[in-house]
């Protein structure tokens, strides 16, 4: 099963408690962030009416707010205990270098 296939609230939700409860930076898939922005993208091309609308911006909302969450995590770790960086995705790296 492809990294896409299994993004959503859940998953990402496991990712964001498995980093809060350990000390160290976690490994996780190196494709993440670029399969989060994709299914981000498919849900905003779908179109709603009413209720089905609001449930859709809802989903696009916890999955943004989870993915923040995991990142700022990831980066914390990484500048305040000097843990081991080279285990950052390319795109947490970019972050801490600009």
């Amino acid at each position: 099963m492809s990294e896409q296939n299994k993004i959503n609230i859940n998953y990402l939700h496991i990712l964001v408690l498995q980093e809060s409860e350990s000390d160290t930076i976690q490994e996780i898939d190196s494709n993440l962030y670029n399969s989060v922005s994709k299914f981000i993208k498919n849900l905003k091309s779908e179109e709603y009416d009413g209720v089905e609308a609001k449930i859709n911006q809802a989903m696009i909302n916890m999955i943004t707010d989870t993915t923040s969450t995991l990142l700022k995590l990831r980066l914390e770790k990484a500048i305040l205990e000097n843990s081991n960086q080279s285990i950052l995705l390319n795109e947490e790296k970019y972050i801490l270098d600009s």
